[in-house]
């Protein structure tokens, strides 16, 4: 029967072309940093061996082999700086290869074949709402990884511009950065595999009985309604299933106690105030229409539309349907109507004619010798608006407010207080800019300097960070990264 350390030496064979090469090993003591990776520090000694058995051959990057008393995995080399008997691990391969700080742990160097296929299953479904995870996990790899064991776990920080951790209604921010992890469940053509210049295949397996996703609640179209409960300034997630023969979708949210609003997106699993696509925050009911010739979709690859109901008051209770109906103007998009009130006249530029007056409270012109009875009996029933000089009945005084901030009209005090707070209230993004919801979605796609964005030159996936210092770069939209990475002539 074999031994451990025969079935690990049979499963993670190294490289054909270093077989028959004896591996030095040390004995070296662990110190942490934080940060993720598998790139180590060594000390100088142990480049001076190696340097001494290639004699010149090295063919690769250095590998190592990492042992703990609980675990093994491997590992590249940053840097052979690290002080004499230490070695220096991040903290994402301390926490896979289980060692602590100031553990003793067994290095031996190693050759490993380079990978052709990996296959890598998320510890947690939110993974999923990272847009195109598998891409940003690419990137990852590429800029942290030089080897991958079987049954280790890869640790990929997350701070883009759709990420989990939402922004409140009063605009405080939330941690900056979401952290996913994945294990590593099968590589060909070994357990332990280099990823360096290598063409490899990345797979990303479902989570068991999840179906590859944490699914939200579905909301039938054409079903009865589903009730709903939500707390102020949190979120209750939907989705609703698109198919070829819908023309329309018409989404109907009911508050029976309370108050809150409807956000809806075709990318975001998670859309909220601050990432949306679609919006409704009126005050006790919102009713919006998406049609299949909106251009901020395509309704032929579109399965799902994602629905969130946020809390605007506390111990919210509503209802949500969504029906189908014909198509409308092409990218129509419609809340609820506004409440009907009875318009009397606006004032008319003409002059009035020879023997007629005009009346101050209605703006109709009337005879000069009726105009002191009309005036004192028109004051009781008509009021004229002081803003945009329209004249109401006294019964819709009440029942007309203007924002201040913008040219919309309001049936009652409590629907501008809202839209004042919703869509004029600045919200702080995690960058640290002030934007309102309305600019905010553009913010965060073109100008958040944490927002993930892909090298032009090199395909990596990084944080845009400051903006370039070169001012020919600014003007061409090259961020610093790419500045100094379109600048390299090696």
């Amino acid at each position: 029967m074999q031994s451990d350390e025969e079935e690990w030496a049979e499963e993670f064979k190294p490289s054909s072309h270093n077989a028959g090469r004896p591996a030095l090993s040390w004995k070296l003591v662990v110190h942490v940093t934080p940060g993720i990776g598998d790139r180590v520090l060594l000390p100088s000694h142990c480049l001076e061996q190696l340097s001494v058995q290639a004699n010149g051959s090295q063919n690769g990057p250095m590998t190592f082999r990492l042992s703990s008393m609980k675990r093994r995995t491997h590992c590249g080399v940053r840097e052979f700086t690290s002080e004499e008997g230490t070695i220096v691990l991040s903290e994402s391969l301390a926490h896979s290869l289980r060692a602590e700080p100031l553990e003793t742990i067994s290095v031996f160097s190693c050759s490993l074949p380079r990978a052709t296929s990996c296959v890598l299953q998320p510890l947690h479904a939110h993974f999923f709402g990272i847009p195109d995870h598998k891409a940003a996990l690419e990137s990852l790899l590429r800029q942290h990884r030089v080897t991958l064991t079987t049954g280790d776990c890869i640790t990929m920080p997350w701070a883009g511009t759709n990420s989990l951790k939402r922004t409140s209604s009063t605009g405080q921010v939330a941690e900056r950065a979401a952290v996913y992890e994945l294990g590593v469940v099968s590589l060909k053509p070994a357990g332990a595999v280099c990823i360096i210049d290598c063409d490899m295949e990345v797979e990303i397996e479902p989570l068991e009985g999840e179906g590859g996703l944490e699914r939200h609640e579905m909301v039938a179209v054409g079903a009865a309604g589903l009730l709903g409960e939500v707390e102020a300034e949190e979120y209750a997630y939907y989705e609703v299933p698109i198919d070829e023969t819908l023309e329309c979708v018409v989404l109907q949210l009911e508050v029976d106690q309370g108050d809150a609003d409807l956000f809806c997106s075709c990318t975001d699993r998670f859309p909220s105030r601050s990432n949306h696509v679609w919006r409704g925050v009126d005050v006790g009911r919102v009713e919006l229409t998406i049609s299949k010739h909106d251009p901020r979709l395509v309704w032929e690859t579109t399965p799902l539309v994602y629905l969130a109901v946020r809390g605007y008051a506390p111990h919210t209770k509503y209802t949500l349907q969504a029906t189908r109906t014909a198509s409308l103007t092409p990218g129509l998009e419609n809340s609820k109507p506004q409440q009907k009130r009875k318009r009397v006249a606006l004032a008319s530029n003409q002059p009035p004619l020879p023997g007629m007056a005009r009346c101050e409270h209605c703006h109709q012109d009337i005879s000069e010798s009726a105009m002191v009875l009309h005036a004192a009996q028109c004051a009781q029933h008509n009021w004229v608006c002081p803003i945009c000089r329209s004249v109401l009945g006294m019964e819709d005084k009440n029942l007309h407010f203007h924002c201040p901030e913008c040219p919309l009209l309001f049936g009652s005090q409590g629907s501008l207080d809202k839209h004042l707070v919703m869509l004029h209230q600045p919200l702080e993004c995690q960058c640290g800019a002030s934007a309102t919801m309305d600019h905010m979605g553009h913010h965060r796609r073109t100008e958040c300097s944490l927002r993930q964005v892909t090298c032009r030159f090199c395909a990596s996936c990084f944080e845009a960070g400051a903006v370039a210092a070169d001012h020919k770069d600014r003007l061409n939209g090259l961020t610093a990264h790419e500045s100094v990475c379109g600048s390299r002539t090696e």
